[in-house]
């Protein structure tokens, strides 16, 4: 639906679109540039485009951008092959930009093209359509092995001045950072200037081989934010707002130019029928019961010191006997030698006994390991270096070995500490004939019971006393009391909020590209609402059978919501 009534001095032309398919080394293969934001009129256009839409989304929805191309002399199709397989090839790369005219081109959409489906609607016609799927895409497809700490004093308090606990800080840690990744593969690649500062500290958080986009989705969960990655750079944004500058409006021009906006973050009202659902079925909860929560117990410990072993030279083993039936967490105490401990991992195993207090390598019960890269970041200084077993059973009284396999790195690796001639552990050359040898390991050892963690939102409480609303919130994969807290008060930001919801309206193309994840200050002089939403998701696209716009996007369709007691 167009504008009823175009407003004196806007620029009503269509966004008319370019795009670039590349190939894995990012080496331009085709190109459609419309001859509308060409300077001479004549843009390059390495195929005929029919129609082309485009999707922009927050969180999990990566965003998509479809087309479909008239290719008649079959030009794109390998035609030595049998099987007609299409030049354009999977996981090439897609950009679009989108504009008015040669001198104001903006990048709207980044990613990887998913489908190509070559379609034969008559013996003269051939035609293909490419799905492309937004670059955030990758988080979903890499995995992490993440392990944090918030660092702790002496008495096994946390420390509140570790900023590096930060929501926003581990969110780029997950980004930027390999340390994490279980396997050597290139860098995400994406730049992290979009990340605004929550300070919300996370003391335990512990991803096995999840994806790094749901470990993404939980740090946003627990700070209230959105979260997704923008033409290369990956944000993460509060849902209380951070202003995009945009202007969505029917006023007239002259009352725009008034308040200096600026004129390329403008877009007109479409006359659209208004409205809004304030949600309270799942939001205005006042109370949080976070339930099977792990409550982490210091059950053993050793943590007198004064020399270090090397773990480069033997495999080294130490005796544990829980008090308790369950082991959370082992915290040896580390330290680093030498320069960069980067190609090496650390293999750490719980082993039964074999009747002669010995480690029994036929009884292996549980094995982590720790990256180089891990512990090159970790370990600047020694450190109780925390490792995570998941409430490993156990019968109380139980004697289980604690074995560091043998690292490989015999110049840059880890430190072991030890009290000299006060204790007993092990050593062995080959992980299966054991040494006793007369000291004592430094290592603290935990146990976990389950809890119950109860937030409340205490605006909530106020702004909505008709009832206390309460939800069950289950925590039996959260390591500790502090974590479920952390979480908890991130559900309590958002669900303890009203969510108003609107039904997606139109707007006039714009020349600079919508702001996701952020507020926009939308004017309605119909019906004198005033308010600053914002941006999930948008929608646009053209038709070259459109011969009003050929090609190019009229108007863009915004979904928002808002949050606020």
């Amino acid at each position: 639906m167009a504008l009823a009534t175009i407003p004196t001095g806007y620029d009503p032309t269509p966004l008319a679109p370019k795009i670039e398919i590349l190939d894995e080394n990012d080496v331009i293969q085709y190109t459609y540039e419309s001859d509308a934001i060409n300077a001479g009129g004549n843009g390059t256009q390495d195929f005929d485009l029919e129609l082309w839409n485009l999707h922009r989304a927050v969180n999990t929805d990566h965003g998509n951008a479809v087309i479909v191309i008239d290719d008649p002399d079959k030009d794109l199709l390998d035609l030595t092959d049998a099987r007609r397989d299409s030049k354009i090839l999977p996981m090439w790369k897609f950009r679009m930009y989108l504009g008015k005219d040669h001198t104001n081109v903006s990048e709207w959409f980044r990613g990887f093209i998913l489908g190509n489906n070559p379609d034969f609607p008559n013996p003269v016609e051939t035609k293909h359509r490419l799905f492309a799927v937004g670059e955030g895409v990758k988080t979903a497809y890499y995995k992490t092995v993440m392990r944090y700490f918030q660092k702790k004093n002496s008495d096994d308090t946390l420390d509140m001045t570790d900023d590096t606990a930060k929501i926003s800080e581990i969110y780029k840690r997950l980004i930027q950072n390999t340390d994490h990744h279980p396997a050597v593969v290139a860098p995400l690649g994406f730049t992290v200037n979009g990340v605004r500062d929550i300070n919300v500290k996370v003391p335990d958080f512990q991803k096995n081989f999840e994806s790094i986009g749901a470990a993404c989705n939980e740090l946003a969960s627990m700070g209230g934010a959105y979260y997704g990655i923008d033409l290369g750079d990956a944000y993460l944004r509060r849902r209380d707002g951070v202003d995009s500058g945009f202007l969505v409006t029917n006023m007239d021009y002259d009352s725009i130019l008034k308040d200096n906006w600026d004129q390329d973050k403008v877009a007109y009202l479409h006359p659209t029928p208004r409205g809004w659902n304030n949600n309270f079925s799942d939001f205005g909860i006042s109370l949080f019961h976070g339930l099977n929560t792990q409550k982490a117990i210091k059950d053993k410990e050793q943590t007198v010191g004064g020399a270090s072993l090397d773990l480069s030279a033997s495999y080294h083993s130490f005796e544990i006997i829980p008090s308790k039936d369950n082991v959370l967490k082992i915290a040896p105490f580390l330290a680093k030698v030498g320069g960069t401990i980067t190609d090496s991992s650390l293999t750490i195993k719980l082993m039964g006994d074999d009747g002669a207090g010995k480690p029994n390598h036929n009884d292996v019960r549980l094995t982590r390991i720790i990256k180089g890269a891990q512990l090159q970041d970790e370990l600047a200084v020694g450190k109780y270096f925390e490792i995570l077993f998941n409430k490993f059973s156990i019968i109380p009284g139980t004697k289980i070995h604690c074995v560091l396999d043998k690292f490989a790195d015999a110049v840059n690796y880890p430190t072991l500490g030890y009290k000299p001639l006060a204790g007993t552990y092990h050593t062995s050359a080959d992980g299966i004939t054991w040494t006793a040898q007369s000291d004592d390991v430094r290592f603290k050892e935990f146990a976990a019971k389950t809890t119950h963690v109860l937030c409340e939102n205490t605006v909530a409480s106020k702004k909505f006393p008709g009832m206390s609303r309460q939800m069950n919130v289950p925590m039996g994969n959260f390591a500790s009391t502090d974590l479920a807290l952390v979480r908890l008060a991130g559900i309590a930001i958002s669900r303890g909020k009203q969510r108003r919801q609107y039904p997606s309206f139109k707007v006039s193309a714009p020349t600079t590209p919508f702001g996701l994840a952020q507020t926009f200050r939308f004017i309605d002089k119909r019906t004198g609402i005033e308010f600053s939403p914002n941006l999930i998701a948008y929608d646009l696209g053209g038709s070259a059978y459109d011969p009003q716009s050929n090609l190019g996007a009229n108007e863009i369709e915004l979904t928002v919501e808002e949050w606020g007691y």
